[in-house]
């Protein structure tokens, strides 16, 4: 993950399924704190925060439409599927139409803008960090006149999440 943000890149990360709260039982790779990563929760038809997805409201970005998708299967195939690693997939494609607009934008970049164009949801409110939905016509619109950054913001990496997540998967 690091090297993504060393190389430019946003990196796009599912808050997980456990209906849990990451801010006190972090999910990885959604919970490195890196500049570029983006987590992200998954929220109903009626923008609700689905019933089995992990929140934060320190560590979980935002949130996008995880019930009920529409999508590809292994041997061709197509179905309905629900979860974080639904919605996820829509905010990368917003990063990806973010870089049409603006190629030489670095994905801390891509991050902040799609982080600041959201629409607030009230049940989101005290569970993700910017208490909305992502918005890809305003997140687009805003990628059209900002400006590129030309430096990175400081950031150093460390052991502590690596040390903190193996103590996790090891129970």
């Amino acid at each position: 993950i690091t090297y993504s943000y060393t190389r430019g890149a946003a990196f796009v990360a599912a808050a997980g399924n456990d209906a849990g709260d990451n801010d006190t039982e972090p999910m990885y790779p959604a919970g490195y704190n890196v500049p570029n990563v983006i987590a992200v929760a998954a929220t109903t038809d009626q923008d609700r925060l689905a019933s089995f997805s992990n929140f934060g409201r320190a560590s979980v970005d935002l949130a996008s439409p995880g019930v009920r998708i529409y999508s590809t299967y292994p041997n061709n195939g197509f179905g309905i599927s629900s979860g974080t690693s639904m919605a996820a997939p829509f905010v990368s494609g917003l990063a990806g139409l973010i870089l049409v607009e603006k190629p030489t934008m670095y994905g801390f970049q891509v991050r902040d803008l799609i982080l600041g164009n959201t629409d607030a949801v009230g049940d989101l409110a005290t569970k993700v960090a910017t208490q909305g939905r992502m918005n890809a016509l305003d997140s687009v619109h805003a990628a059209q006149v900002a400006s590129v950054e030309t430096q990175f913001p400081a950031y150093s990496a460390s052991n502590h999440d690596r040390a903190r997540e193996s103590a996790i998967a090891s129970g």
